[in-house]
């Protein structure tokens, strides 16, 4: 019985873990670096590398941990945010209040799923101040 309890276990494990490293191998969103972000533009606010290091690393932390998403349904945006890479690429992403937020990175248009970043987008009078 506790071998046959230890096999369920194992394989339980082995499962999630493949799941993990599935999932992030084919998915579609795309990871930046801090480093390699000129600029953060959110809402006419302007984050320059040179001045806003923490807040840059802060926002791309949140932006790299989101997931793709397939959910369907659509809401008005109300965050309007452009990352500029200093090999001059731009991705703009439209945040929304719904946890669901719209990218776009010239290549391709996707939904990421963050309700971290619908938090930090919703608290601008931070932004304003800083």
């Amino acid at each position: 019985m506790k071998k046959a309890f230890l096999i369920v276990t194992l394989s339980i494990i082995i499962f999630l873990v493949g799941h993990y490293i599935v999932s992030n191998i084919f998915n579609e969103h795309t990871r930046i670096n801090a480093s390699e972000v000129q600029f953060i533009t959110i809402n006419e606010i302007i984050f320059e590398a040179e001045n806003n290091t923490n807040e840059i690393a802060e926002f791309m932390q949140i932006y790299n941990k989101a997931k793709a998403s397939n959910k369907i349904g659509d809401t008005t945006t109300a965050y309007s945010i452009e990352i500029k890479l200093k090999n001059g690429k731009k991705i703009n992403i439209e945040g929304t209040t719904q946890g669901f937020h719209y990218v776009n990175d010239g290549k391709k248009s996707y939904k990421i799923l963050s309700s971290e970043m619908t938090y930090y987008l919703k608290d601008t009078e931070h932004l304003a101040k800083r």
